[in-house]
Formats: structure tokens, sequence, C-alpha cells
């Protein structure tokens, strides 16, 4: 028996189409792969990603603790800065499954791992100059509440977010994936069990 009579969606469950049993009675990937086709090594691949993951994640991190005017009560702020906070995360665990994955992918940890990243970059960026403008606003109608130097580093945090996020997108959508065709039961993938 397999598990390809499952319903075809998106999610965690469409993926268990792509599993087999095999003859000892474990469930085994059977589905299509994706092979990093890039002119560097892997490693330096995963290391420019996780640079700029980690420049993102640190930058919008540290955003919300300098203590910049606005942020302790204004929901115009707050808000956004919540949603880019989870999108800065969101980007971690995709390279987190990247550098768990390897060069060569199954199918889902390629979607959820490279196919999603690029996409979750622009909304990160446009979050970070939500909160550049929305904190612009603040500025301009409550003042600075005698912390500037505050205020100038929490917009040069929100470009350096700006520029990984761009930088990190553009990582991603420059490298090759190649798609390998399923393989059958008897590939040297059988080791590996679902994650």
């Amino acid at each position: 028996p397999d598990m390809s009579d499952r319903r075809e969606g998106r999610g965690r469950r469409s993926r268990l189409g792509n599993f087999r049993q095999g003859a000892d009675g474990k469930y085994v990937y059977a589905g299509a792969h994706y092979v990093c086709r890039s002119d560097r090594p892997f490693g330096r691949y995963l290391a420019y990603v996780w640079i700029a993951s980690a420049i993102s994640f640190l930058s919008a991190v540290a955003g919300g603790c300098i203590g910049v005017p606005g942020m302790r009560g204004c929901a115009y702020l707050i808000i956004p800065y919540l949603v880019e906070l989870a999108l800065a995360g969101s980007i971690v665990w995709a390279s987190f499954r990247l550098s768990e994955g390897g060069a060569r992918l199954r199918d889902y940890e390629y979607r959820s791992a490279v196919e999603s990243v690029p996409r979750r970059c622009i909304a990160f960026l446009v979050l970070a100059a939500v909160g550049a403008l929305s904190e612009t606003v603040y500025l301009i109608l409550s003042g600075n509440e005698g912390r500037v130097i505050s205020a100038i580093l929490f917009f040069v945090l929100k470009a350096l977010e700006i520029l990984s996020a761009l930088a990190l997108r553009d990582i991603v959508r420059k490298t090759q994936w190649e798609r390998e065709a399923p393989r059958s039961l008897c590939s040297d993938d059988e080791s590996r069990t679902e994650k």
C-alpha cells in the first residue's frame, strides 16, 4: 500500500502522496528532487543565505530594542513591527530548512526553503519600509521625545533590513535548481525517512 490515495493539495499532508511503503514496511520518499546547480560551492551559497538572513533578523530585533520614540504604545508602529518580526523569523526558518536539506532537496523542502524565500523577503522589506514611514509620521506629529540618536539608529536598521532582504532575495533567485524526476524505491534516498 502507498499513500498516493491521499488528497492532493497544499500543506503538510499534500506531500504524503510522495511516500511509498517499501518491502521492509517503512515509508520511503519517492517524489521529485531539486539539485542545486550553482557556480559556487553549496557551502558558500549557504553561508551567503545565512549571513543575509541573520542580518535581516538581528536588525529587526534590534529595531524593537533601542527605545525608539513611539514604540511604546503607538499601534501604527507596533503592529507592522510585530508582523515584520514574524516574517524575519520565517526567513530564518526557511534558511534552516535549506541547511537541513542540503544541495539535494525533496520537492516539499524545495517549495518551503527556496520558492517561498523571495516572497517572504518582499513582504519583509515592504513592512520594514512601512515601519520607517510610520516612524517618520510619528516624529512629525509627536516629536523625537529627546531620543534623536535612537531614531537615527532605527532608520539605519530599517535600511539594513531592506538591503539584506534584497540581497537574500537576489541570492536565492539567481541560484539554479534543477528538478530531478522521481526515482524508484530502489534509489539511494531510501535511508531518509519523512521529516
